[in-house]
């Protein structure tokens, strides 16, 4: 049983990272209008919140396992408090507060309708960090990170995460490129 517990540790860590990185996939996404007219907004939508849950859900089982695994070196409060373990100091910090970014987002889209505007924003601009610091973690805490699979996902999850903010960055400019006139049609004025 120990063993089962801390093997379904490492990979719902892994899970967690996956769910986590489609959050941000779909969210980014829906973020250029379904990638520009490619995909339908409203399943855009669905599938980010249901992977925005996921992720939460996985990572509590993932936590837990970890802290729970008998003879784990990682105590029960550096779940909740970065840089209280003893061991993989940094490493279990960086998930914790990966941790807290995601929660933080999901309880902002919950209290969306009570929150500015601006906030609701700042906040999802902080997801981008939230998904690095969950790379980082999984990296320097991951016991399978030497692993060809675990590094190949980080490698195509990245790559495509990249990708998508960059088709996301070029449909921006692309619209305001074609929202602005001609500077040769501006009208201007002389005194």
């Amino acid at each position: 049983m120990n063993e089962l517990l801390w093997w379904f540790g490492r990979s719902s860590g892994l899970v967690a990272y996956v769910a986590l990185w489609s959050t941000m996939f779909f969210g980014v996404m829906l973020g250029s209008r379904g990638g520009g007219g490619l995909l339908h907004s409203p399943t855009l939508l669905a599938l980010h919140r249901a992977w925005s849950f996921s992720a939460v859900a996985i990572t509590g089982a993932h936590v837990l396992a970890v802290v729970l695994s008998p003879g784990s070196p990682i105590p029960a409060v550096a779940a909740l408090v970065p840089f209280a373990s003893p061991s993989l100091t940094g490493a279990v910090a960086l998930g914790t507060l990966a941790s807290w970014t995601l929660l933080l987002l999901v309880g902002t889209s919950l209290a969306r309708s009570h929150v500015p505007a601006w906030v609701w924003g700042a906040v999802h601009a902080l997801s981008a960090g939230g998904f690095v610091l969950a790379l980082a973690h999984g990296v320097f805490a991951g016991p399978d990170t030497a692993s060809p699979w675990v590094r190949g996902t980080y490698v195509v999850t990245v790559s495509v995460f990249v990708s998508a903010v960059a088709h996301r960055l070029a449909l921006a400019s692309a619209s305001r490129t074609a929202s602005s006139p001609p500077s040769s049609t501006r009208r201007r004025d002389f005194v």
